[in-house]
């Protein structure tokens, strides 16, 4: 296994003089730094790039679950076959092993290259990476110019979002694209404390600002794009309390246009018995004024999600996940 180390992420102590500062690391396989040939996917007049948050994947928290992890792969490999995304970013998967588990599953279409961050571990090459934890990752077919994460660890505990961001820049026609993958904090669901969800979800749409900064990305310049599970429903927020949507939209990105029916553009869909949650609409994509008009729509495969209480994905063959995947087709330059 080869650990790539990062250059600090800059800036991350003005909100905890205190912490330390970061040194992320991110898990890339040794495919991933040699020439590999280009997929005849490429052939494409479009880059399809998706986003999934693939429930605690795999096996969810029972790790060692054999069944569970073959049910929950295979219905993975099942859903992204039919996509055939270029590059998937993933969310809420347990570590590098379990993409390259996944890509082996994949069949005639595989990946190749794929990395995940190390959120919220020591950042060290003695970090334990077969934790059960919610990490991000990338696959993609054709190399990546550049990889790197922002991890919120060194923040202050109460200033501390959930998770931090894995990015990655590609090339694109004369120029290239950069890409922000992120899984936000969810609510609390405890009494009384309906506050801390939108204030870390707008926390991590600072540090994406500073990072942004820190490498002379301009949104209304340059394209960027900012996907992922934002744990908030841009339909059913309140937008006085919730900030997180506004703040990207002051930053210069526009929202890919979803479904007009509500009902089409659900990404996670109500558990039967469970009252208090009803369908929503968690999976967005967001893309910066630096891409012309008119911008994709956002296509979202229905499928392979769980409906049932406390059934979760990998519980039953073809169960993938709590969240639909979603994607669009950017069209290549000429």
């Amino acid at each position: 296994m080869l650990r790539h180390r990062l250059l600090p992420v800059l800036g991350l102590l003005s909100l905890a003089v205190s912490a330390p500062a970061a040194e992320p690391w991110i898990e890339v396989p040794p495919s991933a730094v040699q020439p590999l040939p280009r997929s005849s996917l490429r052939e494409r007049p479009y880059l399809r790039v998706a986003t999934w948050d693939i429930e605690w994947f795999p096996a969810g928290q029972r790790k060692g679950a054999v069944q569970q992890e073959n049910w929950q792969m295979a219905a993975v490999a099942n859903l992204l076959n039919k996509i055939k995304p270029d590059i998937l970013a993933t969310q809420e998967i347990r570590n590098l092993a379990s993409l390259e588990k996944l890509n082996r599953n994949i069949g005639i279409w595989p990946f190749q290259l794929f990395a995940a961050s190390l959120f919220n571990l020591k950042n060290s090459a003695s970090a334990d990476t077969t934790a059960i934890r919610q990490q991000c990752g990338f696959l993609a077919r054709q190399p990546w110019q550049e990889i790197w994460e922002i991890d919120f660890q060194p923040l202050a505990e109460a200033d501390r979002p959930a998770r931090g961001w894995l990015a990655a820049r590609w090339a694109f026609g004369d120029g290239s694209f950069t890409l922000y993958n992120g899984h936000l904090q969810a609510d609390s669901g405890k009494p009384g404390d309906a506050e801390s969800g939108p204030r870390l979800r707008l926390a991590a749409i600072a540090r994406l600002k500073q990072d942004f900064e820190r490498r002379n990305l301009d949104p209304y310049r340059d394209k960027i794009i900012v996907l992922g599970n934002f744990n908030a429903d841009l339909y059913l927020v309140d937008s006085e309390k919730d900030k997180t949507f506004a703040a990207l939209a002051d930053l210069g990105f526009r929202m890919v246009p979803s479904p007009v029916k509500r009902e089409d553009a659900i990404t996670v869909p109500a558990r039967k018995g469970v009252d208090a949650v009803p369908d929503r609409v968690l999976d967005y994509i967001w893309m910066s004024s630096g891409w012309k008009d008119p911008l994709p729509e956002l296509q979202i495969i229905q499928e392979g999600a769980s409906r049932e209480k406390n059934v979760f994905g990998g519980d039953r063959a073809g169960l993938a996940s709590d969240h639909y995947p979603v994607y669009i087709d950017i069209p290549l330059p000429r």
